[in-house]
């Protein structure tokens, strides 16, 4: 829990309907902060996202991320949009970026829970998108801000060789090089 809290220290308070992305991104970070700590390993980080993540998938009659007032959707949702957007500026780059760098260049700008008010989602997403390079996270919010959005989390589990069985983490040894290209 601790970990989960001071992950929002370093990122902006924003409006209502963008908590989604103060919760989303400390769920999805506070794992990897861990296993960068060695206090966890990588299996852990995607028992995680496997337990985790379904929570946050849009149910019938969901209108998008800032349009949800649902837990689930709130953490893991918000999550889920975290992870797909580390992957995709991973893979823009050729791993030369991450969300951890749009990350750093969001808090160097002084963008933090240190700031007076709320911040506007989009000047934050532009500030992390200039500094990878891409226009990854405003184009992922304008996909999911204001309808249902299908991750195919089965699809995206497939292609990284991650499965759940039986509440352990299982990995196909064929995809490691996939797995080593992302998050981690």
């Amino acid at each position: 829990m601790l970990v989960h809290e001071m992950v929002h220290l370093a990122f902006p308070l924003m409006d209502d309907d963008h908590v989604w992305a103060q919760e989303g991104l400390a769920t999805y970070v506070e794992p990897l902060v861990r296993l960068k700590a060695g206090l966890v390993e990588e299996k852990d980080v995607w028992l995680w996202l496997l337990k985790g993540t379904p929570k946050g998938i849009p149910k019938e009659g969901d209108r998008g991320l800032d349009n949800t007032r649902s837990w689930g959707m709130k953490y893991w949702g918000g999550a889920i949009y975290f992870l797909l957007a580390d992957i995709e500026i991973r893979g823009k780059t050729n791993n030369k970026f991450g969300l951890e760098d749009a990350l750093r260049a969001i808090n160097h700008s002084g963008a933090s829970m240190a700031a007076d008010g709320t911040w506007p989602i989009s000047e934050v997403f532009s500030i992390g998108d200039k500094a990878v390079g891409t226009q990854t996270l405003m184009n992922l919010y304008n996909k999911m801000k204001s309808k249902a959005f299908d991750p195919e989390l089965e699809k995206l589990w497939e292609k990284y060789g991650v499965s759940l069985k039986n509440n352990q983490i299982f990995f196909d040894i064929s995809k490691s090089e996939a797995r080593r290209k992302i998050i981690f």
